[in-house]
């Protein structure tokens, strides 16, 4: 036999098979290192089993002869006489939450079976009783297979495993009827888990249904044990979270009533029984026999409001009510109730108030802090002769409308003109009618400015007679346009302010545009600075526009 240990071919069918193996031999050193679940040992030993059921079956199929294959058919019987009964000591212990030990009891259902099975199955080729003389091997599309003929003792010893099958089906469905509605679910999954590999088996049997010429039910083991080792780990096979429910309903500080549809108390829990007043109302009375949570929810339901909630007063305690409805099973209208929560809020109400009052003296702090800071602004970028934004404030309005209000880089204007304003024969107005008349014209100008230009475009004064105006993303022909038309207006408003007192109070201005005349602020005006000076050497009441205008 030694051949049969050295694989003739690994094809598919043994791949699968290895792979799963190995897989579960993983599984088997995690649970190891694992915290302790009820039946932990039972549960172990059949991954065990299966995991040497595997290995028979991967080198059962890697071979090509006939004896070879009934040689690890056999050697199989080793872990499939264990893994029902190891399969039922682990369902007893994990559906009782049992730390059942292995004594001699269990060692003996354990040991036994694959005694006899071994025994049985290494004389099949005095009696073929296990296996009969029709057993041979068939060609099929992924190699040669072994049919085995079942004898009467194969079919004894699937009566005998089926029989701690039937018993750890029994304990589940047993379970599944005896335990407290929140765990019925769960062992009603443990029953169709457990069921799977019996199906399967019986499919092998009688129907010789298989997977890739393979019985399957070590395969649907495999899948049990690593579907089971995720819902236990997870805390799904008993979903503690339903455990939790009922925890917290009990223990809960807040008040929690259940209504049925008709409003009757179906339910409450000891926080709700111990409201004052609640020894009026009972379970099984109408909500109404509870008269302040009835005028509380009747509050609720008249604002109409999605999750509707009310407050109510109960022995100067104050709580908020929530209602949240049960849909009912597979009904799309209707409800089966609704379940009443009385949140307390009395200390919220006072936080509240508390914060309520500091937002009250925040918010009349920051009004004072806005309006110390405008006054601030006010003070540093403001001329405060004509009100106008001062040389200061120049550069951040630049950078802005260059960068973008972030400065962030494509975020600005396209283009920026820069014009350079400045009064002419200023001076010799202010000699010949006063420093007061020369400030109401300077005040006059910054006005007509403001109504030539578009409302977007700041002004500056930055000189005693200059000014600035910046026009962002307008073309220079527009900032020529408005200069004009302040020069109409400045000479109606002030006929008799030239030199000598003859003639118009005039202005001179220079116009440069960025990026044309400059990349930096200073470039640009000391272009337009250079063509205002133009102007006043042509003879001044000028307007020298940008290059190529």
């Amino acid at each position: 036999m030694i051949e049969c240990f050295l694989p003739a071919r690994f094809e598919a069918p043994a791949a699968l098979a290895a792979t799963i193996m190995l897989g579960m031999a993983l599984l088997a050193r995690w649970i190891a290192n694992q915290p302790f679940f009820y039946g932990r040992a039972g549960f172990l030993l059949t991954i065990v089993a299966v995991v040497w059921w595997l290995a028979t079956l991967t080198l059962e199929v890697a071979s090509d002869t006939l004896d070879c294959k009934v040689f690890w058919s056999s050697a199989a019987w080793i872990a499939i006489a264990v893994i029902p009964t190891s399969w039922m000591f682990f369902i007893l212990d994990y559906a009782f939450s049992r730390r059942s030990a292995y004594g001699p009891g269990r060692v003996l259902f354990l040991v036994v079976p694959p005694v006899l099975a071994t025994l049985v199955t290494a004389t099949n080729p005095v009696h073929l009783l296990f296996y009969g003389p029709g057993t041979h091997l068939v060609e099929t599309a992924i190699g040669p297979a072994a049919y085995m003929d079942h004898g009467p003792l194969f079919h004894l010893a699937a009566i005998y495993l089926y029989i701690p099958l039937v018993v750890s089906v029994g304990v589940v469905l047993y379970a599944a009827f005896r335990t407290v509605s929140a765990f019925r679910s769960h062992f009603l999954l443990l029953f169709f888990i457990t069921i799977g590999p019996v199906i399967a088996n019986i499919a092998y049997i009688v129907f010789d249904v298989t997977v890739m010429q393979l019985d399957p039910t070590p395969f649907l083991f495999a899948l049990v044990l690593v579907l089971l080792t995720w819902l236990i780990f997870s805390s799904r096979m008993f979903d503690i979270t339903s455990v939790a429910r009922a925890v917290l309903f009990d223990k809960m500080p807040n008040p929690v009533l259940i209504l049925d549809e008709n409003e009757v108390v179906v339910g409450a829990n000891p926080a709700a029984l111990a409201l004052p007043g609640a020894a009026s109302g009972r379970i099984g009375a109408p909500v109404a026999k509870w008269p302040l949570i009835a005028a509380a929810l009747r509050d609720a339901r008249d604002s109409d409001r999605p999750g509707r909630r009310g407050e109510l007063q109960i022995g100067g305690r104050f709580y908020q009510l929530q209602q949240m409805a049960m849909d009912r099973p597979l009904q799309t209208t209707g409800q089966a109730g609704q379940v009443l929560l009385l949140v307390e809020v009395t200390e919220a109400r006072r936080h509240t108030r508390r914060l309520e009052d500091t937002l009250q003296e925040n918010e009349r702090r920051l009004a004072e802090n806005m309006a110390l800071r405008e006054r601030l602004e006010q003070l540093v970028n403001r001329d405060p002769l004509t009100g106008l934004y001062n040389r200061r404030a120049v550069p951040g309005y630049f950078d802005a409308f260059r960068d973008g209000p972030g400065g962030d880089e494509g975020g600005g204007c396209v283009t920026v003109t820069l014009a350079v304003i400045d009064l002419d024969h200023f001076k010799a107005f202010n000699d010949r009618h006063g420093h007061a008349e020369g400030d109401r014209l300077l005040r006059s100008f910054g006005q007509i400015l403001a109504r030539a230009v578009d409302s977007t475009c700041p002004i500056f004064r930055v000189g005693g007679e200059e000014f600035l105006v910046m026009f962002p993303d307008f073309a220079p022909t527009v900032a020529r346009a408005a200069l004009e038309k302040a020069q109409v207006k400045l000479s109606a408003e002030h006929p008799g302010g030239g030199p000598d007192g003859q003639g118009a109070v005039t202005f001179s201005a220079g116009i440069a545009t960025w990026p044309e005349d400059g990349e930096e602020f200073e470039a640009v005006f000391a272009a337009a600075d250079g063509r205002l000076y133009a102007g006043k050497a042509q003879g001044r009441n000028r307007i020298v526009p940008a290059a190529g205008v």
